[in-house]
């Protein structure tokens, strides 16, 4: 039996993807974003996903038994006043004729947030879990917790959207200066600042509950995201009135460009709205732990994306256990659509999520033939790929690392990464010039799994490089270019079995320096989506000033 979830259908979505489970063995998942090159793949349907999980399975469209949805788009059409959206429309949207013969599978619409909260617990490995959503919005609500027990998930509370937690953080960010979707930025540039703005007026903390001091009425749109934003925004601007952005002219490229120049009350601000979220997080765990009466934490949904608040819940040592699933954004609930559809027909597709290479994997002569079809004449084959990269590496170098099936989700974990030398005080500054991002934001380390212990103070692993930790102090100089300004960083913890390619780069530096720690950031440049095949890699390694391409077995230079 397979069975194909999917997230996006066209108009109003965003992250769109697909995942494909043959009975309950996950074959395949990507996002759109990596094969139209558009970041978030806006307004998509997932049409080349589907296409690649077709073929990495290899069957047809019509080998389908039952496609899920991460949203339940009957129910949010209806809440937001339009008319419900059939079966044959919802096929028509996912498969068109120009692309896909025309089938009748069966569907199963999975409410937004129990497809969330379904990716995280089936992905776990825990039997029984608190689980934690937190996100924008889905359907009507805006947070919510579960019960996971036995293969089963119960909703044991939930939270309107006029307290959407990532509303807020949306609405910060923005109000920073910073473009849609940017939280990230907000998150980096948090760790310059003193948390001196208060928010506990527009912020109630309760007992095992929150709210926000927004009003909207009783009623649920799918404009809210635009109203809530606004609204948080006007408050914002009764804190601090600020010019923030200032523009200066590029006299290379002769354009007007804008430059963000942020001074110390932009910093307090920033570092006071992530504050209020790692506290809301925390206070939301020890929640859901008491509530679903497990000390298994599982957390998904946009805001699980922001490392520094589940850092602190870490920190905080109110669960025994915890797993933040590495695709919390709504690319995620096509995977846990899917689950929860199986889950629903008497499956078991839980399992304990230990990597998320699923996406394309390109062999020697697709390598080849782009390389020849780009008319290049400076590439060779290499003996040993992952020595010579670590060679260029511990001599300067930045390495664009093309290797193996493509990552799922929004961190590059080794497969399709930059790589640098991390105890080079400067290279934070060229790797971030190399792919045109602001000089402040923090880049990540990748460490070998047995040397954890010696660079941060916990037994936890970390292979999503979604959890932020502190960095023992005798170590911060030692890799000073992945360590951010407050002494922590944002670990992915290698393992020889999950990656033996990677791991052995990162030994090979270590022979060489012995350091066992690399900087690895992903690899795209500013704006576009993490690389997927071969061209997509030339092109960037060809449009920076990265020093060394490696594709497989291939060395390419300029």
């Amino acid at each position: 039996m397979y069975v194909l979830g999917v997230n996006g259908i066209g108009e109003r979505s965003h992250d769109a993807s697909a995942c494909l489970f043959k009975d309950n063995k996950l074959v395949a998942f990507a996002e759109e974003e990596r094969f139209t090159r558009k970041k978030h793949a806006y307004d998509s349907a997932p049409h080349n996903a589907i296409k690649f999980c077709l073929e990495e399975a290899k069957i047809s469209e019509k080998d389908i038994d039952t496609v899920a949805f991460g949203w339940d788009y009957k129910k949010l059409f209806s809440l937001a006043g339009r008319d419900t959206i059939g079966k044959r429309e919802l096929i028509t949207k996912i498969f068109p004729r120009k692309y896909f013969q025309k089938i009748n599978p069966r569907i199963v619409l999975i409410e937004h947030h129990l497809a969330h909260a379904s990716s995280a617990y089936r992905c776990s490995g825990f039997k029984d879990a608190a689980i934690l959503v937190v996100d924008g919005q889905g359907e009507d609500i805006s947070t919510s917790i579960w019960s996971g027990k036995n293969g089963k998930i119960d909703l044991v509370k939930k939270f309107p959207i006029k307290d959407s937690i990532g509303y807020y953080y949306d609405a910060a960010t923005k109000f920073l200066g910073f473009g849609h979707n940017c939280p990230g930025k907000t998150m980096g540039l948090s760790s310059y600042g003193d948390s001196d703005y208060d928010f506990s007026s527009e912020i109630i903390k309760k007992d095992k509950d929150y709210s926000f001091d927004i009003n909207l009425g009783n009623s649920c749109s799918l404009d809210y995201q635009e109203e809530i934003v606004k609204r948080w925004i006007s408050k914002f601007e009764k804190r601090q009135k600020e010019q923030k952005v200032k523009y200066s002219f590029d006299k290379q490229n002769g354009l007007q460009k804008e430059e963000l120049i942020f001074s110390q009350l932009n910093k307090n601000f920033a570092s006071s709205v992530q504050k209020s979220v790692d506290e809301l997080m925390v206070h939301l765990s020890r929640s859901a732990i008491d509530l679903a009466g497990s000390k298994n934490l599982c957390i998904a949904g946009g805001v699980g994306l922001n490392c520094v608040a589940n850092g602190k819940v870490l920190e905080s040592g109110i669960c025994e256990n915890i797993f933040v699933h590495p695709i919390s954004n709504d690319a995620g609930v096509s995977m846990g659509a899917a689950m929860e559809a199986l889950s629903q027909m008497s499956e078991n597709p839980d399992f304990k999520m230990e990597s998320v290479y699923l996406g394309p994997d390109f062999g020697e002569n697709e390598i080849l033939c782009a390389l020849e079809n780009k008319s290049l004449t400076n590439f060779k084959k290499l003996e040993n790929p992952a020595k010579s990269a670590a060679k260029f590496i511990s001599e300067g170098k930045i390495v664009g690392w093309f290797q193996g099936r493509m990552e799922a989700g929004p961190r590059a974990l080794g497969n399709r990464s930059i790589l640098a030398d991390p105890t080079s005080s400067h290279m934070k500054d060229l790797v971030n010039n190399v792919k045109g991002r602001e000089l402040w934001r923090p880049l990540c380390p990748s460490i070998l799994e047995e040397y954890k212990d010696e660079y941060i103070d916990s037994s936890v692993d970390s292979p999503f490089m979604i959890l932020n930790f502190k960095i023992n102090g005798e170590r911060k100089k030692e890799i000073s270019s992945v360590v951010h300004i407050d002494g922590t960083a944002r670990v992915q913890t290698v393992s020889k079995r999950t990656n033996p390619l990677f791991w052995e780069v990162i030994k090979e530096f270590q022979n060489i320096k012995g350091v066992p720690v690399l900087l690895n950031t992903s690899f795209n440049l500013r704006g576009e989506p993490i690389v997927c095949g071969p061209n997509d890699a030339l092109r960037t390694f060809f449009s920076s000033k990265m020093d060394i391409l490696i594709m497989g077995d291939y060395l390419v230079e300029k």
